[in-house]
């Protein structure tokens, strides 16, 4: 299985981060870059295969190439990844990996039922397929529980809109 990853991420060593900066990737591909977005915190320590509390310490202790990271509340962590584009010539944009460890293939496709939709679990009609934002209007993502909790960037620009 080929995952994308940003082209900058490609010396980074432990997978567990790829993961992340692979889900990051691809929320950023689809939402936009250059904005927060949030994301629970044992979701977090799920893909990084680690504890929540220490994580946001842990990962500022980490080669996490571009990626900023921020923690705003106790169970919530935020974070932020650049676009880089092509330059021409032979440089690319994006590298593709292959996961050597069987924990982060299983998560990484779970991550992929999640965020399609929630195909994974049937409470998508509960939903209507609306997304929920948080109070501070930053786009929210709860994975391992219910898939329902991030905010598609294009819900946010019609809301702004018909302001």
């Amino acid at each position: 299985m080929r995952v994308q990853i940003p082209h900058w991420a490609k010396d980074v060593k432990d997978e567990s981060i790829l993961l992340l900066i692979a889900f990051a990737h691809r929320v950023t591909m689809k939402y936009g870059h250059d904005t927060w977005y949030s994301l629970h915190k044992e979701d977090a320590g799920v893909m990084c295969n680690k504890r929540s509390a220490g994580l946001f310490q842990w990962l500022q202790e980490q080669e996490t190439g571009l990626m900023e990271f921020g923690e705003p509340y106790d169970h919530t962590l935020v974070f932020k990844m650049p676009y880089l584009p092509m330059r021409g010539g032979n440089q690319k944009s994006v590298d593709y990996i292959e996961f050597s460890k069987e924990r982060e293939r299983l998560v990484w496709m779970y991550i992929l039922g999640c965020v399609n939709h929630n195909i994974l679990q049937d409470n998508i009609a509960e939903t209507h397929g609306r997304y929920r934002k948080n109070t501070y209007q930053v786009t929210e993502f709860s994975i391992s529980r219910v898939a329902e909790g991030y905010i598609r960037k294009q819900d946010r620009d019609e809301k702004k809109k018909a302001r």
